[in-house]
């Protein structure tokens, strides 16, 4: 009688441990494929669509107009273009944060090539070769050619975005 009660005792600890373990971000498991997608979500994709593989967004942060979506659990913005018919659809995708280092942790998807967020500017240069010869802020890494732009702060990405891939003539 003593064993059964300490193993219904036992049994139950476990379960209570088992439910404090915080679950990890959905973007564990996704691929960041430049040009195209970050996880189930693709450029060119509806509201409608996104919302069936994300479900309804966090927050749509103000001033926005319903075309920032924010994932904040798993640390990704889907971008919206909502001024070219028929409807919108996903012109961008961010994964990370500038501001919200708190985001950059919960997003853990990574390039075929092992790059994401916490990769060294030397790791995302080996991937992706030379970095086109503008920036939008110091630190930019911008491979339109690809479709993939990255945040560097203190040599480590902090933020990363895919979007349609630009053809850009290299410089002379």
């Amino acid at each position: 009688m003593r064993w059964t009660l300490l193993l219904v005792f036992v049994g139950a600890l476990g379960v209570v441990e088992a439910s404090d373990t915080p679950t990890p971000p959905r973007s564990s498991g996704w691929a960041v494929m430049p040009g195209s997608s970050i996880g189930p979500v693709r450029l060119g994709m509806t509201k409608p669509e996104v919302v069936a593989v994300l479900g309804e967004p966090d927050r749509i942060p103000d001033g926005s107009e319903d075309a920032w979506w924010s994932y904040d659990r798993d640390g990704l913005a889907v971008v919206f273009a909502l001024d070219i018919p028929p409807e919108p659809f996903v012109v961008d995708l961010q994964g990370g944060s500038i501001a919200h280092p708190v985001e950059r942790e919960k997003f853990r998807a990574r390039t075929p090539n092992g790059v994401g967020i916490g990769s060294s500017r030397d790791e995302v240069v080996a991937a992706f070769g030379k970095a086109d010869p503008h920036e939008i802020e110091d630190g930019d890494l911008i491979f339109s050619n690809a479709g993939i732009l990255f945040r560097v702060e203190d040599d480590r990405v902090v933020w990363m975005q895919v979007d349609t891939p630009i053809r850009v003539s290299p410089s002379r």
